[in-house]
């Protein structure tokens, strides 16, 4: 049995801006049933960890918002999930395997040749899944007709010619064809795994978005109520209103008048008696 490569595989993984492969311990593949809960066909013989497997679901999630926006009834994503998948296959992860069959390639386009796909931004050598807010989309057999292409630019090596086990990944896990593979001892866990594997735990959780918008909508709110405060507080004063004040003037006017009529009034009246 080949250890798992601890280099990068051939096989590609688009993250959001690069290809990257995944890489592995360099240890024999294992029997992970129990801390695997993705991709779980390749778990009774696979290189994967958790954390790749997590890697390879963000993936999915990502790409599965784009399809299922577009309503396609086809089997396309769920092929494409296969594919990712075998990424933890104990062959692929070994080294054994330096791609995907052309025959299970020719497969996967005829399933996907009807859906929407579009080129990366400013990378026509990666296509996605059309995406919600993609400006331009086309059926992926108006952008290629080459099954061999469409892979390529998906994110994965093809072998090409009759499909070999033995050279390719066929569709079949080597779980499937050679058996489990001996179980993973446990390790040890110290605090720092343990904390580490909550917060990965933790931020591959779609919880993490809903708490990141409410955050962001939280601060907003007291933002524009802190400006509009300040705003107020800075409104220029434009003081008494005409009316009032020639109001005021002209009631205090009035009855100085009167007194001054009334004082005549009395003197007039003196020079009388």
């Amino acid at each position: 049995m080949a250890k798992c490569n601890a280099q990068k595989s051939e096989y590609l993984l688009f993250s959001d801006t690069v290809a990257v492969g995944l890489s592995f311990d360099n240890v024999f593949p294992r029997s992970r049933v129990s801390s695997l809960n993705f991709c779980t066909e390749h778990a009774k013989r696979t290189c994967c960890e958790r954390r790749h497997t997590d890697m390879i679901k963000r993936r999915v999630i990502q790409e599965g918002v784009a399809f299922a926006h577009h309503g396609s009834q086809s089997n396309c994503f769920e092929k494409a999930t296969r594919l990712w998948c075998s990424l933890c296959d104990a062959d692929v992860g070994s080294g054994q395997l330096k791609g995907i069959c052309e025959p299970l390639c020719e497969d996967f386009y005829s399933s996907c040749r009807d859906d929407l796909f579009t080129y990366d931004e400013g990378n026509i050598q990666k296509l996605n899944f059309c995406a919600v807010n993609a400006l331009h989309c086309s059926p992926l057999s108006f952008i290629t007709s080459s099954p061999v292409e469409f892979c390529n630019k998906i994110g994965f090596n093809v072998v090409e010619g009759p499909a070999n086990e033995e050279v390719c990944y066929s569709g079949t896990p080597s779980a499937v064809r050679k058996g489990e593979a001996p179980k993973e001892v446990a390790k040890p866990a110290t605090a720092d795994r343990k904390l580490a594997d909550v917060m990965r735990q933790f931020l591959s959780s779609q919880w993490v978005i809903v708490m990141q918008v409410v955050v962001f909508a939280m601060f907003s709110v007291f933002w524009y109520r802190r400006w509009k405060r300040r705003a107020a507080i800075h409104q220029p004063d434009d003081g008494p209103s005409v009316t009032g004040s020639h109001g005021l003037d002209s009631s205090s006017t009035h009855q100085e008048r009167q007194r001054q009529l009334r004082a005549e009034k009395a003197v007039a009246r003196q020079k009388g008696e």
